[in-house]
Formats: C-alpha cells, structure tokens, sequence
C-alpha cells in the first residue's frame, strides 16, 4: 500500500516589499507642446525680476574675478594662467593665501577672460549673461524634478511637484545676490553644470550609452571648478540612482563609482598643480575678516555657527531683512548659554534623522532634504573656515533640495480638501517672494546703493561701516568745495571710527582713519593729530606704504622738525624693532629723522643698535661715535 505524503501546512513568511524600477514611473517622455506655458512662466519671470540688473556697475568682488584681474584682462590668451594658478592671483599679482585652502575657482574667470576678449570690461554683457544663465539653470532643473520623480504632463500643471518646485526656486529673493552680482557666476555654473551632471546621469541609468557617462563626468568635472560646493555631486548622484531607481553593484553601478573617483582625482591634481597644498593656511594666522571665529573658544564657535544654520532656515522661509554683509559682528558671537543654538539642534537633528532613514526607504522628499544638508555643511564652518560667517549665496544650491522637498510635501503629501487651502498659500508665497526680489535687485546698482543698503540691516558689522565711510571718503576728494568736502569727512570719519568701536584690531579701518587725518592736515595743518593716527596705523601694519610716502612729503616741507623726528624714533624703536624685529623697517623710519636731524642723539644710538642686531657691526660704529659726541 502506498503511503500518504504527509502535508503540512505553515504560514507563509511575509514577503519584504523592495521597490523595484518597474515601481517608479518611468521618466515621462518631455514634450514642449505639453509643457509650453509652465516653461514659459518660468522663463519669463526671471526676466521681469532680474532686467533691471543689465545696467548695473562692477561692485564688490568683481574687481577681483573681473575688471582688474590681470589674466583676464588679457583675454583668450589669459585662460592658461587662470587655470593653473590660485583664483585671486590675477588681481594680486601672486598667491595671497588669504582664506584657508585658497580659492581654485578658474570656469567662471575663464567665461570672463572670452567676454573681455569680445566686449572689453563691459559690466552690461556680463550682467546679461548671468541672467541668461538662471534662466537656463530654472528649466533644467524644473526638467530634472521630472526625470527624477517620474512625473507625467497633467492638466494641472500648476499643481505638479516639478513646476511647484521650480517656481518656489526661481522667485527666491536669497538668488538675487548670485544673479545681480556678476561675481556670483561661479555660484551659478556650479549648479547649472553639476545638475546638467546629474540629469546626464540619470539617463545613463535609464537608456545607458557610454557618452552619456563622459558627458556627465566632463560635465560634473566643470561645475567643481566653477566653485568648490558642486563636489558634493560627488555622492549625490549615486544617492538619486538609489532613491530614484533601483541602485545594483551592476557593470552601470562600478562604472559609475569608478567616474566619481576620477573626477575628484583629477580636480585635486588641477588644484594641487595650481596652488600647491590642499588646505594650506593655520586658521589662526587669518586676519578676522577672512576667519571671523579667530579668538573664539570651541563652545563660541559651535553656538556660532549653530546660530548661522538657524538663520538660513530664515532665510528660506522669511528672506527679510536681506544684506550683502554677514562679517563681524552682523552676527554675534554666541554660545550654547543662548536659545538660538538649541533651536538650531531642534531643527536640525530630527531633520538629518528623516533624511538618513528616509533615503534608505527612497523617499522624495528625504532625498531633498539630503541635498540642503550636503551641500550646505561644505561652506557651514563646520568643517572649515570658509573666510565668512554665513553668505545669502551660500544658499544657492542647497535651495534646490528644499524646492524638492517642498513640491513633494505640497503636491503629494496635503490630502485633497486642502489643496485649495494649500495653492493659496503658495500663491503668497510666491508674490511675496516676487516683490522681495524686485526690490531687492536695485540694491546691486553700485557700491553706493549696496553698502547703503547694508548699513540699514549690518549696523553691527564693522566691514560694512568701513566700506560705506570709505565712500564718503571718496566723496571728499570729489568735493567742489570746502563745506562739502568736510561733510564728506566728518560722515567718513563717524563710520570709520564705528568700525573701530566694533572691531578695535581692524587694521583697515585704523588705516582709513590715517587717510582721513592727512586730508585734514591739508586744511587744519595739526601735525601732532596727523601722526598720532599715523603710528595707530603702523602699529597694526607696520609695513604700509602710505604712510612713508606721506612722511617724504612732510620731510620736504621741514616744518615742526621735533614733532616729525620723535614720531621717527617712536616708530624706528617701539614698533619695528621692539614689536616686529622688522629691521630694514626700522633703518627707513630712523633715516627720516635723520634726514631732518643728522646730530639727534637718540636716533644715532637706534641706528646704532639695529644695525649691531641685524650683524653688522660696521654699519653700527658710525652712528655710535656720533651719538657719543
């Protein structure tokens, strides 16, 4: 007899749902005639907002990158030293090593150099070209929220995650310093080439080809040396593969890893070729206006920069008051004894927590916030000093995550009944947004509108007073007369010495007030005032030159020759050889008392002795003998 097969019956285990790529809708085929009126809207509106800009002057940095940069002032034939040497090098003639790491920002001066080839110094076509730039940077990137996401044209475009995403991004008034300010290209080629990266590298995912995989490398490669920040794309577009598809150690997933790491080989072999270090500087040896958390303890500079996290969260959400100038002390020192740290913590944390875990379950809105975080820790001081508390440029790309992370919460996270609830709220948003904007551009007119518009909001920031004094200083040499001219020095002198009143050490601000006082010398004639500035100045830069060119012409008019060779003595005794041991300085400053008073004891026996310590004791001996006589 045959036996019965036993059967026995269990639960069945549960089955792990993975999505897969079949789960994600494919990339909806983009159609113009489908999308014509939400592109064009997002055309438009940067060219209403950002126009006005087209006139504008050179302001800020843009000497450096630009008008008075020697290599690209020498057009096309300047690209070879732009590449291969330190950003600021064109303007300072060497490698400065003013911020920590230096500046390897060559693409954008590159675009530069061709303009100035073509139109000369012309503010109005780099102006031009920068909006332009936007304008093609909205549409790519309202194209990559489809390509990422999977959306499909819909008879309520308005209300679909990429036009969502896209118009919060284009309207965001903390853009207008990049757009408006000619120097903030690099900000922008940055984003336009690295997200042209990642669409590059979807689609290599999606239809493969190789060229598609040397377009994205070259096309990455690009947007990092337009400006540091785009080598987050680095790991950002490996982490869309995962969340946007379906991520496999495959032939497509190696060969992909392999192009990320010859793109940061090759970028470091370029930076290190042209400036030669890859960090470089101590810190500590910056001035404060390039390391404003000189002097700061550890717990000053977290709750500092804590402090800086939180205001970009403002920023994003309310962007007023808006300011160029973000330097000591626009904001203040703080420590973990005041509130504003702890709600940075608040925000944050739970913020990087859904980004972690939200990534690994390939959610939209995670992967946004993955981006805002990414590529905002790069220039949060966290790592390091990047020469500035905190930038509104600085929000530039990290804005993209947001944007993505807002379409998805709006479009498909509200439930139905509050939609409409939802589309009036973004409506104000927007407008609101839009107005800021346009108010905010004609601030970029020139230096005099920029800086006056700084001192409303950075009262407390001590470059912001400087350059706005400065100003009035110019104003003064321009006066027609008198009156005016004084006017123009006495609001000078107010900012100036604000600055001073907000940072004692600020050696520029010291210096500008020796400016000052030799302006006033030439109508008040008090000697002992102009030189008591003089010395603040040398104290703090002992090797300035103004102020020797100005004592050669004091020497030659021979008035009030005590006043002139104590304050050489002074400044030969206590500051060079004293303070500095800067002999050679010294022997200048000695000579010109000697000039006027050959037979002056005192300044015979400092001759003396600076010459005995820099070795030369048969310099010494003649200025010895005649001292002793």
């Amino acid at each position: 007899m045959a036996q019965k097969k036993k059967t026995t019956t269990s639960t069945p285990k549960p089955v792990k749902k993975v999505r897969s790529k079949k789960s994600i809708p494919a990339p909806a085929a983009f159609h113009w005639k489908q999308h014509w009126i939400p592109a064009l809207i997002l055309v438009v509106l940067p060219l209403a907002l950002y126009w006005q800009s087209v006139n504008y002057d050179f302001v800020l940095d843009d000497s450096i990158v630009y008008s008075e940069n020697n290599f690209v002032k020498k057009g096309i034939s300047g690209i070879g030293e732009i590449l291969t040497t330190e950003t600021f090098s064109g303007y300072f003639g060497e490698q400065k090593n003013l911020v920590v790491g230096a500046r390897y920002r060559p693409l954008s001066l590159v675009t530069f150099a061709i303009e100035y080839q073509l139109f000369g110094a012309n503010p109005m076509s780099a102006h031009l070209i920068n909006i332009l730039l936007y304008v093609l940077s909205v549409i790519l990137l309202y194209r990559l929220f489809f390509l990422l996401t999977g959306a499909s044209a819909s008879r309520t475009w308005f209300w679909s995650l990429p036009f969502v995403a896209a118009l919060w991004w284009v309207v965001h008034p903390v853009h207008v310093e990049v757009v408006a300010n000619i120097k903030g290209r690099d900000e922008v080629m940055a984003l336009l080439l690295a997200g042209g990266a990642l669409w590059f590298g979807m689609r290599f995912f999606d239809r493969g080809g190789l060229w598609r995989l040397v377009v994205m490398s070259f096309t990455l490669l690009g947007g990092i040396l337009a400006k540091e920040n785009a080598f987050t794309f680095l790991g950002l577009i490996p982490m869309a593969w995962w969340v946007f598809r379906e991520w496999r150690f495959d032939r497509k997933g190696w060969m992909l890893l392999g192009s990320m790491a010859a793109i940061g080989l090759v970028y470091f072999a370029m930076r290190y070729h042209a400036i030669g270090y890859i960090q470089g500087v101590d810190p500590n040896t910056l001035s404060i206006m390039n390391n404003p958390f000189r002097g700061m303890n550890l717990g000053e500079r977290l709750g500092t920069i804590a402090y800086t996290m939180l205001d970009y969260v403002r920023l994003l959400i309310f962007p007023h008051p808006l300011t160029h100038d973000y330097y000591p002390y626009h904001v203040p020192i703080t420590n973990f004894g005041n509130w504003q740290p702890w709600l940075a913590l608040i925000i944050y944390l739970p913020a990087i927590y859904f980004a972690v875990t939200g990534v690994w379950r390939k959610n939209t809105g995670a992967y946004g916030i993955a981006f805002y975080l990414a590529t905002l820790l790069v220039i949060s001081n966290i790592i390091f000093p990047v020469g500035t508390f905190m930038n509104e440029r600085f929000l530039y790309m990290p804005s993209f995550g947001i944007a993505l992370a807002i379409g998805w919460l709006v479009t498909g996270k509200i439930p139905v009944k509050y939609h409409r609830l939802a589309q009036g709220l973004l409506v104000i948003t927007v407008l609101g947004f839009m107005i800021r904007t346009y108010t905010r551009v004609p601030v970029w007119e020139n230096k005099v509108t920029l800086n006056r518009a700084a001192m409303a909001v950075s009262t407390n920031s001590a470059r912001a007073n400087l350059f706005y004094g400065t100003i009035y200083f110019d104003k003064s040499l321009q006066a027609a007369n008198s009156q005016e001219r004084n006017i123009n020095l006495d609001t000078a002198e107010v900012h100036i010495r604000r600055a001073i009143e907000i940072l004692p050490s600020y050696g520029d601000a010291i210096r500008m007030l020796g400016g000052i006082a030799a302006e006033r010398y030439k109508t008040d004639g008090d000697l002992s005032k102009l030189l008591g500035e003089f010395y603040k100045v040398l104290v703090m830069y002992p090797r300035d030159d103004y102020v020797p060119q100005y004592m050669d012409y004091l020497n030659n008019r021979r008035q009030q020759i005590d006043l002139l060779t104590d304050f050489d003595y002074r400044v030969g005794t206590e500051i060079m050889m004293k303070k500095f041991q800067y002999y050679p300085e010294a022997i200048k400053y000695l000579n010109y008392g000697l000039t006027l008073s050959p037979n002056d004891r005192r300044l015979n026996q400092a001759m003396a002795d600076c010459y005995k310590a820099i070795g030369q004791p048969e310099n010494a001996t003649p200025y010895l003998q005649r001292a002793l006589q």
